[in-house]
């Protein structure tokens, strides 16, 4: 998946985004795409990437989709331990899950999760975790997840380039995005 062509790099703005990624959606032309801040990504057909297709095909049995994930696959490369992704909430679009799976990993990168606000906000119980995720593993955020915390992928200086031989570590993750079909 590493080494996969169709990746693109988004701007937020006039700023890269720290990583490189790719919707892939089965109504791909004539869904609406994936919306976030500044960046508008339209979804490219998920066949062009067969393996990501059969994935999907599972994970739609296996949570209960039927049709599938309406928004879509975004396949998310982080290339090295500088590609990041700060603290946020997939909650553009109304998404009700978001499943993220290390595809592709020589280690494991953490995803810190926390509750939204800051932290003089915190009620007794809240606490900030760290899931040090790795190749073939998965993890959940589901919509109460994203209405009341907050996740990110820091950087990690020790992390080399994905794809190049010798290397450590690196990722790629794959999340299905889902939201409710219109009545």
């Amino acid at each position: 998946m590493a080494t996969c062509r169709l990746y693109r790099q988004y701007k937020f703005h006039t700023y890269p985004e720290p990583r490189v990624h790719v919707m892939l959606s089965r109504n791909a032309g004539s869904d609406e795409g994936y919306v976030y801040h500044s960046v508008k990504m339209k979804s490219i057909p998920l066949s062009c990437v067969r393996e990501v297709e059969a994935l999907e095909r599972r994970w739609s049995v296996s949570l209960g989709l039927g049709l599938g994930f309406n928004i879509g696959v975004d396949l998310i490369c982080y290339r090295n331990g500088m590609d990041s992704i700060g603290w946020h909430a997939d909650d553009t679009q109304s998404e009700t899950n978001v499943l993220g799976v290390v595809v592709e990993s020589k280690g494991s990168r953490p995803v810190c999760i926390r509750p939204k606000g800051p932290k003089s906000s915190y009620k007794v119980g809240d606490e900030e975790i760290e899931l040090h995720v790795g190749e073939g593993d998965g993890y959940e955020l589901t919509a109460e997840v994203q209405e009341h915390y907050e996740h990110s992928l820091p950087k990690r200086k020790e992390v080399r380039e994905v794809g190049k031989e010798g290397d450590e570590e690196g990722e790629v993750d794959g999340r299905a995005r889902a939201h409710p079909k219109p009545n």
